[in-house]
This record gives C-alpha cells, structure tokens and sequence, in this order.
C-alpha cells in the first residue's frame, strides 16, 4: 500500500440490494469516515493499488458499520469487495487535541530513558482499558511502557522520540501480562487513537 495511508479497516460482505456494505473498523475513534471522503482498497490480483471509491453514506449497523460509495449501486459490485481493506491518506485525518496521538504516529519511534540511553523502538501500542501500553523492542529485549504521564515524560513526533521518565519502577512493565500494570484514570494518560468511522446521519439511498 502507498506510503502516507492509513489502514481503516475492512469490508466484510455486501448488505442489502443497493450496493451497501459491512465494514469492521480497525479502531474506535470517530471522526475518520465521513460523505465524499476517497477510500482506497487493498490490492489483489489484476488490480491496480491505487483504486480507489468514494465514500456516500456511513452509519451504524449491528455489531458493524455499514458503508455505501458512490461507485457501487448494487449488491453484485458490493460482494466484489468483500475482504478488502480499506485505507485513506494521513492528511484526511482529522487534528488531534494537543496531548493525543494516532497510533500508528507511535509505531517506529525511538524510546529513550531520562538520560538518552536507547532503549529500542515502538512494535506496537496494545490497547488498554483506562490507558494504552507501547511495546518497545530493542536491544536487551521486550517491555511494555504504560502511556501515563508518570512513565512517558515527552513525545515528540517531529524528532520521532518518547523520551521516558526517571521512575525506576518502570521495570515493573518489563513483564509481558494481559492486564496493564499500572491502573489509572484515563484522563490520566496519554491519548493514542485509531481512526474509525463517525456515524453520520446521513444513510445510504
């Protein structure tokens, strides 16, 4: 997929008649999908990386989203996408509260102690509930960061640098667990989001 894109989501199967889908977000933001908005799909065989659908009508399904593009009026052209990933460009995105992040912004950057030693890079940011934990590799290993403001002392995004705070019970996040190892509020932490569709009122013809 073309650099600078976002992976939203995938279609899962056609409903209806009139050329609707399913959709399974990759997130649960609001914000990202909206009316006119240019999707682009993920590639398979024949066709060409860049094709691309614009967006007619999102809303709110059972245990879904249901999306409609302008480009597809029946059920047959639904079925075709079904499977389908669907990106956009990083520019769509919407701006973010000073503080918060898109979590594939987090994704790659450098993770350094108090003192500037590396420790390695961002594999991934586990969602949690209150906070998120960034998985860091590097070096000596694995370890998990909660994304609190008493672990995480800067981010900056344009350097692509965290910069951990001095608190040596930091290590107590080495472990790999299912639960986070600190609990907090949530407004507590550091945001990280995935973008997601916003329920328009607005649904498909």
């Amino acid at each position: 997929m073309t650099a600078g894109r976002v992976l939203i989501g995938r279609i899962l199967k056609a409903h209806g008649i009139k050329g609707e889908v399913t959709f399974s977000a990759a997130g649960d933001d609001p914000g990202s999908l909206r009316p006119g908005l240019v999707v682009y799909l993920s590639e398979k065989a024949g066709v060409e990386a860049d094709e691309s659908l614009t967006l007619r009508a999102v809303r709110d399904g059972y245990h879904s989203w249901l999306l409609s593009f302008d480009e597809v009026t029946d059920r047959d052209a639904a079925e075709l996408l079904a499977g389908r990933s669907l990106f956009i460009e990083e520019a769509s995105l919407p701006p973010l509260p000073e503080g918060e992040y898109y979590q594939f912004q987090l994704v790659g950057l450098a993770v350094t102690r108090s003192d500037g030693t590396d420790m390695g890079r961002v594999s991934r940011v586990i969602d949690m509930p209150g906070h998120d934990l960034l998985e860091v590799r590097g070096a000596s290993g694995e370890f998990l960061v909660p994304m609190r403001r008493e672990f995480v002392e800067w981010i900056d995004l344009e350097r692509g640098e965290i910069r951990l705070a001095d608190r040596a019970d930091l290590l107590e996040a080495q472990s790999k667990v299912p639960t986070p190892p600190f609990k907090g509020a949530a407004d507590a932490g550091l945001g990280s989001r995935r973008p997601q569709p916003n329920q328009s009122s607005e649904s498909a013809s």
